[in-house]
């Protein structure tokens, strides 16, 4: 993902991990550890689980310009898929 942000940051993709298992110091450790510079907030409250209906993890939503999910992944993504839903957001 880090790699992709960092390509995808300048045509206007916004990449978001929200962290939803494991608490803020597990998950600030692994974002040192790997120098992520994407967001990844902590849902401390279970407000996004909630609102998106997330049942397995991982799970990835891609959202276009309009704020409209057009696709929902429910299993871990290979970088060439992510890649390819990246493009199918990118706005024009």
């Amino acid at each position: 993902m880090e790699e992709l942000y960092k390509e995808y940051k300048d045509k206007g993709i916004e990449i978001i991990a929200v962290n939803l298992d494991a608490n803020e110091f597990v998950v600030d450790r692994f974002i040192d550890k790997y120098n992520l510079t994407f967001p990844v907030p902590y849902d401390q409250r279970d407000q996004v689980r909630e609102k998106y209906r997330i049942i397995p993890l991982p799970s990835s939503f891609f959202i276009d310009p309009d704020g409209v999910i057009v696709r929902k992944v429910e299993e871990s993504l290979s970088l060439d898929k992510l890649e390819g839903y990246l493009q199918e957001i990118q706005p024009k």
